[in-house]
């Protein structure tokens, strides 16, 4: 083998390592590109889906927040509206029980009136009595009503006493004796009168003990 053959043998083998580097070069080069492809879409897939995650969970939290603060200006709203028409309906209540209570004041205030002229009138009706009965000379019967009329009238204290007790004092003169029924009422009566008819009832007293 002379050395044209050598280095062409040479050559031919230098070639062959050439072309063995490079293809081993370009299946690691390719490797390379593909894993990092396959990384490159698995992460880009990855984040894909945690921004998709993330973005789910911001609308969540934007969707309940917004819909407790609908909540909450709907309750607040709403709260508003009933104190406001509970306030107005205290405010009628309020007026309707000083209505009901004046109402009710002036019923008391009538029933009394009313009371205290079936009162008088039931008196002045035993002051005629009296009258009639001592025009017909029936002294006991007159007595008797005398005393009657002013019971009714010392209930209410609603008139003078002076012309019953006159009645009662002129009665006394004109009778012979006074029965226990009308002594027992009459002194009862004279007792609850006030000191201002003093000197009359002493004067009563006094001819009542005789009779």
């Amino acid at each position: 083998m002379d050395v044209n053959d050598v280095v062409n043998v040479l050559v031919e083998q230098n070639q062959f390592i050439k072309d063995v580097l490079l293809w081993s070069i370009g299946g690691i080069l390719a490797l390379i590109v593909l894993f990092v492809g396959t990384n490159l879409f698995t992460m880009r897939n990855f984040r894909k889906d945690e921004i998709e995650k993330v973005k789910n969970e911001v609308e969540a939290n934007i969707r309940k927040e917004f819909i407790n603060n609908i909540k909450n200006e709907l309750k607040e709203d709403v709260d508003r509206k009933v104190n406001g028409k509970l306030n107005s309906y205290d405010g009628k209540i309020e007026a309707l029980n000083s209505e009901i209570s004046a109402i009710e004041e002036n019923l008391t205030s009538a029933r009394q009136t009313s009371i205290k002229e079936d009162n008088d009138l039931k008196g002045e009706i035993n002051l005629l009595e009296g009258d009639f009965w001592t025009q017909r000379g029936v002294y006991a019967n007159s007595l008797t009503s005398y005393i009657r009329a002013g019971e009714l009238f010392l209930k209410y204290k609603s008139r003078d006493m002076n012309q019953t007790l006159n009645k009662i004092n002129d009665t006394i003169d004109n009778i012979d004796q006074i029965s226990t029924w009308d002594k027992t009422r009459m002194d009862k009566f004279l007792a609850a009168l006030p000191a201002d008819y003093k000197s009359t009832i002493q004067t009563i007293e006094e001819k009542a003990r005789k009779k």
